[in-house]
């Protein structure tokens, strides 16, 4: 047997937007072949990253979808990348939709964040995020964004089935006051709510620990399915935004 293809964090990035948007337009696979043409296969297999999607297909689909302006120049874009190894999302840091990062959590079956400085997103409270986007001195408008967004990913963590969550934070993400003590007072407080469920476990390395950790650098790491792995750098690609 020879070894299995790699399926690249582009390639089936655009497989999992092309049947998210089939689906929320209410669309099925026999409405949108027949309007096409194709077999019904042809769409199942493009939708499950076994077929590339060719930039002809893509357009008639974001037809079909009714995607238009910079959504259907950002899927023609990741149209053009899928040969690429796809370890990196190419978008702004800032990007509000942070498609990748959302398509990858909702596909992973567990995440460790390892946290130095900050309490991870997922963990975050509305008022403790808002703190950390005004410290980052974001436009207004783009935090309040951003924040809603991030309490909308916290989602996952209480869903039926929900994905194991490993926090590993430096104790001095603890102490560091974010925003006021009354935020950070009411942050531990959720911290510790949700580190009681039983799909979530919070690691501390003390400052005892001293170096010997190699704790240097904090990354967000989601585990997939069927043997897929993805790992993200803290401070680069993804990660920075969690």
């Amino acid at each position: 047997m020879g070894a299995a293809k790699l399926v690249t964090v582009v390639h089936s990035g655009l497989a999992w937007e092309m049947k998210y948007i089939r689906n929320k337009r209410d669309l099925s696979l026999e409405v949108v072949c027949q309007q096409l043409r194709w077999q019904q296969s042809k769409l199942s297999r493009m939708e499950n990253g076994q077929q590339h999607i060719s930039e002809v297909d893509l357009g008639a689909l974001l037809v079909i979808y009714e995607v238009h302006g910079e959504e259907r120049r950002r899927l023609l874009r990741l149209a053009d990348r899928q040969d690429d190894p796809g370890r990196w999302e190419l978008d702004s840091p800032i990007e509000p939709k942070m498609g990748t990062l959302r398509r990858l959590e909702l596909e992973a079956i567990s995440f460790v964040d390892a946290e130095t400085m900050l309490v991870p997103g997922l963990a975050q409270t509305a008022e403790y995020a808002a703190a950390v986007m005004k410290a980052a001195d974001l436009p207004s408008e783009l935090a309040a964004r951003r924040v809603a967004i991030r309490m909308e990913r916290q989602s996952l963590l209480s869903k039926n089935n929900p994905p194991k969550f490993d926090m590993i934070l430096d104790e001095a993400a603890l102490r560091r006051i974010i925003g006021s003590r009354s935020i950070m007072a009411g942050q531990l407080r959720a911290l510790l709510e949700l580190a009681e469920r039983p799909n979530v476990r919070l690691w501390v390395v003390p400052f005892e620990a001293g170096g010997n950790v190699a704790f240097y650098h904090p990354f967000y790491m989601l585990n997939f399915p069927a043997q897929q792995v993805g790992c993200l750098p803290g401070k680069q690609g993804l990660a920075g935004l969690s």
